[in-house]
């Protein structure tokens, strides 16, 4: 009967994992973000697309689902908040964002209805 439960508690819980397909390369930081959005459900469509600028690596993420204004918002590779590159009641985002003129874009992760 133990054996049962333990078995039943293992299933559920790697069922309740979801595997966070990206490329290879993408850092964990980027992939912990993407699991905590796909398991609280803020993210309901959009894509996570890398920019590649003079070297630099960036991560855009889509503005959650349930705002219509609300910011997409821009990390670098360690993480850390750099900007909103688009969004807003403008849809031009904070305008203080380094120039991405020129560069490589992208999808890494697209998010699931």
């Amino acid at each position: 009967m133990k054996q049962l439960l333990l078995c039943c508690l293992i299933l559920f819980t790697l069922s309740a994992c979801k595997k966070v397909d990206v490329p290879d390369g993408t850092p964990s930081c980027i992939k912990q973000m993407i699991r905590k959005m796909e398991r609280e459900g803020s993210h309901k469509k959009g894509t996570v697309e890398k920019l590649m600028v003079n070297g630099v690596v960036y991560y855009v993420f889509p503005a959650p689902s349930q705002s219509r204004d609300a910011f997409d918002e821009m990390y670098n590779e360690y993480c850390e908040y750099v900007c909103a590159p688009s969004g807003g009641i403008t849809g031009k985002g904070s305008s203080d964002c380094p120039d991405l003129q020129g560069a490589i874009i992208t999808s890494i992760y697209k998010f699931s209805e």
